[in-house]
């Protein structure tokens, strides 16, 4: 079979890597392991064990990779139309969200009917109006934007990542139009407008990052 020539066969290595990393940092988290060894190499300073620790305890941030991917792999035809003028045009709007539809909505929604019929029931919330208001974020994907429905749901809390993702494909088309007139500047307000969310929003007085405002789409 003929091979795409806009094909970049490593990045399925990336994310495959990505994707492993992610999984033994939620093994990690339900095991507590602490990946310790023991070595006498640094005994003379103190040091009996020698940690790996850090490897699982850092996989979160490979769900940042797989986002910046995502984006990356998206504005791939922009960038190569911007040096080259003959390159395939990017594809339209509706062929765009018909594609990202295609490659999330079945087995989400399949995902959250299946919690629906053998997991989630109205009695584990405080009344039906939080029952409703989750299962209505979780078909929006703005299950982000409440506590009930991103830290306190009934469903997998890993949704959240295709709610990040769902709300950064609704504004792809307009920021990518902008970025390819305006490559620099779009690329210096994007970068102050998410430093001003995080000083602003996602710390708290003490210094400690909120864990319901850390993971949103700014």
């Amino acid at each position: 079979m003929k091979q795409r020539s806009d094909y970049i066969g490593i990045l399925d290595g990336i994310r495959a890597y990505s994707i492993l990393i992610v999984a033994g940092f939620h093994l990690w988290q339900q095991s507590w392991l602490q990946n310790l060894f023991p070595s006498n190499l640094l005994q003379f300073m103190g040091v009996r064990n020698f940690s790996l620790n850090w490897v699982p305890r850092t996989g979160y941030m490979f769900v940042d990779v797989m986002l910046l991917l995502s984006g990356f792999c998206l504005f791939l035809p922009y960038a190569r139309q911007m040096t080259d003028p003959l390159a395939p045009e990017p594809d339209n709007l509706r062929t765009f969200f018909k594609k990202r539809a295609a490659r999330i909505l079945p087995s989400y929604y399949l995902c959250l009917l299946l919690y629906l019929i053998f997991w989630v029931r109205p009695s584990d919330y405080a009344n039906v109006k939080q029952y409703l208001q989750d299962i209505f974020a979780h078909l929006t994907f703005t299950q982000t934007f409440w506590p009930e429905s991103y830290i306190g749901t009934k469903f997998p809390t890993a949704l959240w990542t295709l709610g990040v993702e769902m709300q950064f494909y609704l504004v792809f088309p307009l920021l990518a139009r902008v970025f390819r007139r305006f490559p620099l500047v779009c690329w210096a307000v994007l970068s102050v407008l998410a430093q001003v969310y995080i000083v602003l929003f996602a710390h708290l007085p003490q210094g400690n990052a909120e864990s319901l405002r850390i993971n949103q789409f700014p």
